[in-house]
């Protein structure tokens, strides 16, 4: 009698994929217990975003709203929770399940666009997004990334379905697709303004479809600019008038490469061999960067300060954070490379140019945010890495790991946001 032979740790199959589900089912679980048992006080920004929702119950979506409106990111988010104020009554913690529920929604649309795509198992690849750890902060505390995810994903949805039937569909079909990806564009926006990079790739179809495309391009940039043109108009600008003085202007390109270098993380828990698999070239000019930085100290992270100073002496702490950038160059140069390769490889898919396109410009963005970098910022591409890699991320016994290893450091990280808890006026 021949005995099956074992599956290797990281040897695709088909069998891992109920694993993966099951275990990314427990994350979620485990998320909604954490909210579940959160505090009943306000963490991290939500005290200053729950005040949008409460000024649009007052005043309504009047100018006087906009005009008074004094955060960085956009309305969307005080539309979403007014809709959901009856149940949520506006306290917490019942208002941080709403960001559960669009995660649930982003897992179904990313999933419905990589079943077009043809992807193995669409549904086993989408829900792995848990595995992000910046992820569980900004679903486990009522933020405002979620909801501009998921009118992105929309976005990208009905451009795939347009790209579908471009040559087939009738003409009024195609227009209406583009103007819904349009319009939830727009959304996305004013959920958070730097989606507003993607608009450019809006020009995607006229590369594929030439004069044809130019009705169905006018009609996605027409959708797209609808709402955030009534609100920028008003606002003036792209943030509140209220808000400029706290905005800086300029570029900080340590914020863009330590987006890049996040983003590389999420491949190393999707999909880590289209990393290992980079041309040699690729890894030669990244250790030449890398050491020319360890030399140089022009890019520098302290991770883990407060460890690192109980184990090592203060003068080697300068080298230290050397070595950490050096490393976050070099995974933020390889996913660079990645992406451009993932990029050349569908140079003939013009949904994969838009995702591509759009994740490269929305990670750069985050050089333009001078004042401070944060994690969430990176998160936002999040979907659109996931979408471009999906083909390069099967299910493997190793995947289930990996899956863990990144989510319980979402879990560790979403506890400490809790911890200082902090009571605000209702």
């Amino acid at each position: 009698m021949t005995q099956a032979p074992t599956p290797s740790l990281d040897a695709p199959n088909r069998g891992p994929a109920h694993l993966i589900a099951l275990v990314c089912a427990g994350l979620f679980i485990t998320l909604l217990v954490i909210i579940a048992r959160s505090p009943h006080e306000w963490a991290y920004d939500e005290q200053y975003y729950i005040v949008t929702v409460r000024d649009l119950r007052d005043l309504g979506p009047t100018l006087e709203y906009l005009r008074g409106y004094k955060y960085l990111a956009g309305p969307l988010y005080g539309v979403i929770h007014l809709a959901a104020s009856p149940l949520t009554h506006l306290s917490a913690p019942a208002i941080r399940f709403v960001n559960p529920v669009l995660l649930v929604a982003l897992m179904a649309v990313t999933a419905a666009t990589m079943r077009r795509m043809h992807a193995p198992n669409p549904w086993t690849l989408a829900i792995t997004l848990i595995a992000i750890p910046p992820i569980w902060i900004v679903t486990g505390i009522a933020l405002t990334e979620i909801p501009a995810m998921l009118c992105v994903a929309l976005c990208v949805l009905a451009l795939k379905v347009a790209f579908d039937g471009f040559n087939d569909a009738p003409a009024a079909r195609t227009l209406g697709l583009f103007a819904l990806a349009g319009f939830c564009l727009g959304l996305a926006i004013l959920g958070r303004t730097n989606f507003i990079v993607l608009l450019p790739m809006g020009c995607v179809p006229l590369i594929y479809y030439g004069r044809r495309a130019i009705l169905p391009v006018l009609t996605f940039f027409l959708a797209a600019a609808i709402l955030p043109g009534i609100v920028f108009g008003v606002w003036h600008g792209l943030v509140p008038p209220s808000m400029r003085p706290f905005t800086k202007r300029g570029f900080v390109v340590w914020h863009g490469v330590l987006a890049f270098a996040f983003a590389g993380v999420m491949v190393l828990i999707w999909a880590p061999m289209s990393i290992i698999r980079q041309h040699k070239a690729v890894w030669i000019a990244s250790a030449i960067v890398a050491a020319t930085n360890v030399i140089g100290g022009w890019c520098r992270w302290a991770a883990m300060i407060s460890v690192a100073r109980k184990v090592l002496p203060e003068r080697l702490l300068p080298v230290y954070a050397s070595v950490v950038g050096s490393g976050l160059l070099v995974v933020g140069l390889v996913f660079i490379a990645v992406l451009v390769s993932q990029t050349w490889r569908f140079r003939h898919d013009p949904t994969m140019l838009f995702i591509n396109g759009g994740a490269l410009l929305l990670l750069a963005s985050t050089a333009g945010i001078s004042h401070q970098f944060s994690s969430r910022y990176p998160t936002c591409a999040a979907a659109l890495v996931l979408l471009s890699l999906h083909r390069e991320s099967p299910d493997t016994y190793a995947k289930p790991l990996r899956i863990l290893a990144g989510a319980a450091l979402g879990v560790l990280t979403l506890l400490s946001y809790f911890a200082p808890a902090i009571t605000v006026a209702p």
